[in-house]
């Protein structure tokens, strides 16, 4: 099910620009900009993606992580909020909440 650890960080924003230039300040570069959202890398690993939302949004961050839904899980049920489902992003998602209840989505690349 998760194989790779993790992929990116989510991270909501109320302001684009200053979110990317705080990402960038702490040496964060940006591989990706659509607009209302960003993809940042940094040149020793990790990668975080802010996305904009309306000011009157409650923020969400979300942790993504590498996966394989041909796997074999051990996954208890009642820990999946979602499961697997196709994305605009042509890949597909599962959505898991950990034992305090954050979200955690496993994306698969195929």
């Amino acid at each position: 099910m998760a194989k790779g650890g993790i992929d990116y960080i989510y991270l909501e924003t109320h302001n684009k620009a200053e979110a990317v230039t705080f990402w960038q300040s702490l040496g964060f570069g940006v591989v990706m900009d659509i607009g209302h959202a960003a993809k940042l890398a940094h040149a020793d690993g990790g990668t975080v993606f802010v996305e904009q939302v309306p000011a009157d949004k409650v923020l969400e961050t979300r942790l993504y992580l590498h996966g394989d839904r041909t796997a074999t899980t051990t996954v208890d049920p009642a820990n999946i909020v979602s499961d697997w489902q196709p994305s605009h992003w042509d890949t597909h998602l599962r959505v898991l909440s950990d034992t305090d209840g954050r979200q955690v989505v496993v994306q698969d690349p195929n």
